[in-house]
């Protein structure tokens, strides 16, 4: 008997990735983790634990000029008060080996949003295992307990939701970018970079001729403003 339908045709289906694929980045993430598990050799980290016991202690920002600091005359305002605060809180729970772990938490926390952001592009587990090594060899020499850990992972944050992207964005995905902003600049003065971030997502929407009419908070412009804003919500200055 003839069929008198023809059957419905059916577009192909993508290929999973071997299974062995998916360890890959976590294979990667091996030596960072091997890092940061290492014993702390940097004077810096007992110093930022100090500060931030004190602010724990005294429920205040640290003041100027510094109480813990003899020669201090009115110097540098705390800018990293948050970070210091997790630091002497996380020191003076559990020891300063426990910065150890803590120091390991963030350290892949940043492989985690890194892998994320390179899976987002398209590409496949051993690309995001590639990224994550040069990432690794870049940061190795410098990974301690220190504010500026916490400030890569919000550098990575920031661009992971998509900085540079010229498309709207949802009132969501804007308030969180926002958000992550205004945490980053008390964490680590590196959110300085984050205005020229927005500078560049503006000149990149400008281009694109972004369509802006479906809500004034998708702007590209509102990017700008709002990371500059957000970037001055320290209370140290």
């Amino acid at each position: 008997m003839l069929r008198t339908m023809a059957e419905p045709h059916t577009a192909p289906q993508p290929t999973p990735p071997a299974r062995g694929d998916l360890w890959l980045p976590w294979l990667a993430a091996v030596p960072l983790a091997a890092k940061a598990l290492q014993p702390i050799a940097d004077s810096d980290v007992p110093m930022h634990a100090a500060v931030g016991r004190w602010m724990v202690e005294h429920r205040a920002l640290l003041p100027t000029p510094d109480p813990l600091v003899w020669t201090d005359r009115g110097g540098d305002h705390p800018h990293e008060w948050l970070a210091q605060i997790a630091v002497g809180w996380v020191a003076d729970t559990g020891g300063l080996g426990a910065l150890r772990w803590l120091l390991l938490a963030a350290a892949l926390g940043c492989a985690g949003v890194l892998v994320r952001a390179v899976r987002q592009t398209g590409a496949g587990h051993a690309v995001a295992a590639v990224a994550l090594v040069g990432w690794t060899t870049v940061v190795g020499p410098h990974l301690s307990m220190r504010p500026h850990v916490f400030g890569w992972l919000l550098a990575l944050w920031v661009v992971g939701i998509g900085l540079g992207e010229a498309r709207p964005w949802s009132r969501w995905r804007t308030f969180g970018w926002f958000a992550a902003t205004a945490l980053w600049s008390n964490l680590h003065s590196s959110a300085v970079a984050a205005p020229m971030y927005a500078t560049v997502a503006l000149a990149d929407a400008w281009f694109a001729r972004a369509p802006t009419e479906r809500g004034w908070w998708r702007h590209p412009l509102l990017r700008l403003l709002a990371v500059g804003g957000c970037a001055l919500c320290q209370p140290m200055g």
